[in-house]
């Protein structure tokens, strides 16, 4: 995934999921949607993420689409899909 002149590897993107999917397998009480978030933080640091929002002065188009990018990747991995709200 490319965003203007961030590159977003998949490599790392898959690092999240399985990361989401690690936290999931042990934290089930906790809503996928909030895993695929500390996920994406604990993946991307503040590299990708915080420089977006720092720049758009809130959460960046490119940190939520991030997100929702890996929580759909889960999903599917899980084979079903969450119906909580990013």
């Amino acid at each position: 995934m490319t965003y203007g002149l961030i590159d977003v590897s998949s490599e790392r993107t898959w690092a999240a999921v399985d990361r989401t999917l690690y936290l999931h397998a042990n934290h089930g009480e906790v809503p996928l949607a909030l895993q695929a978030w500390t996920a994406v933080a604990e993946i991307f640091r503040t590299g990708v993420t915080g420089v977006t929002d720092a720049f758009e002065h809130r959460l960046s188009a490119i940190h939520a689409a991030l997100v929702a990018d890996v929580l759909q990747r889960a999903e599917r991995r899980l084979g079903e899909p969450s119906q909580e709200e990013l």
